[in-house]
């Protein structure tokens, strides 16, 4: 499927320019070597770390231990690649069914689960407002029935060429509406004959929204309106997830935080034997989760994330490693 003639490559020819379908082959070419190379390393890394693996798939929490410089990050995301069945295409292709922290003293319940941040409105006025932290949003990345990876090219394609005016669209109902850009990179909403602002569609919450994962309960109509205009203008592709992927969420020098602080409640919900709906915990901001959200009920890990921990084990921070997380 990817022939040329010596002819068609110009290697008969005498000029200085190169010929464009030498530099097409030479590209494919490469591309496919280095695909490759990738499935050679991802079956090594299989073999390589099969106890690794089968440990985790059992206790869900898997933490290396070993001296600086020993390759535990680097082992943490060879094993994710492995469990998550990714094939890159490149080395600088980032697995998306992966995230990565690395804990500190001064990390805390916040970064990690949820919390109070200060915001800053397009007038200079500032607030706070309920924000999640890296650990929850990942737990509910792994629950999306869509795979949005072309959502952000699609956005950010409409966010430059929207300018400064307002774009009319209509919902499903064939209601009309408007949308303009705010300070902030996301969607200011117009509504009525006059299209006066009424709020704001964030970026993220239209990504999960089309992600499968309910954000926005009165205006789903708004919200469906703007994916049916990524969908037309900008190729947004809303494809199925699949049910039994699998997540990884690798936690760099694990004992360098204060682990009581940092997880909370989700000491239960990270237990083996209390994974998934199950293990529902009502966490320390519950009262301000808006309705229709994933969590409004309460917060729980699902069964397909995993979690791996690397830990410097000649630190003396390992000596106050919380019992709890030890056993876990």
């Amino acid at each position: 499927d990817c022939k040329s003639s010596v002819e068609e490559l110009g290697l008969y020819e005498q000029s200085n320019d190169i010929n464009q379908k030498l530099i097409d082959l030479f590209i494919e070419f490469n591309k496919r070597k280095n695909a490759l190379n990738m499935e050679k390393q991802n079956n090594a890394d299989k073999e390589k770390y099969k106890e690794y693996i089968q440990l985790l798939k059992s206790n869900f929490n898997l933490i290396l231990t070993g001296a600086p410089g020993t390759g535990k990050t680097y082992m943490a995301h060879r094993i994710a690649n492995v469990l998550t069945e990714w094939k890159p295409q490149s080395e600088n292709d980032k697995n998306p069914y992966v995230e990565m922290v690395q804990f500190h003293p001064s990390y805390d319940y916040t970064d990690f689960v949820e919390g109070i941040r200060p915001t800053q409105d397009e007038n200079g006025n500032v607030g706070f407002e309920y924000r999640r932290g890296v650990f929850m949003d990942f737990c509910e990345k792994s629950l999306q029935k869509y795979d949005a990876t072309n959502f952000d090219d699609a956005y950010d394609k409409m966010v430059s060429e929207l300018g400064e005016g307002i774009k009319e669209l209509k919902t499903p109902q064939g209601k009309k509406f408007g949308v303009s850009l705010n300070s902030r990179g996301n969607l200011r909403l117009h509504t009525g004959d006059e299209l006066k602002a009424q709020g704001v569609l964030t970026r993220e919450n239209i990504k999960m929204q089309f992600s499968g994962v309910p954000v926005y309960k009165w205006w789903k109509g708004y919200f469906e309106g703007v994916v049916e205009y990524l969908k037309n203008q900008y190729n947004l592709k809303q494809e199925q997830q699949n049910k039994d992927q699998n997540f990884v969420f690798i936690i760099d020098e694990i004992n360098r935080g204060e682990i009581s602080k940092i997880f909370g409640e989700l000491f239960f919900s990270i237990d083996p034997g209390y994974r998934g709906t199950k293990g529902l915990v009502k966490t320390q901001y519950q009262n301000l989760i808006q309705e229709g959200d994933l969590f409004k009920d309460g917060f729980y890990v699902p069964e397909n994330v995993y979690i791996i921990g690397t830990m410097n084990d000649i630190d003396r921070s390992v000596e106050s490693m919380d019992f709890a997380m030890r056993r876990r």
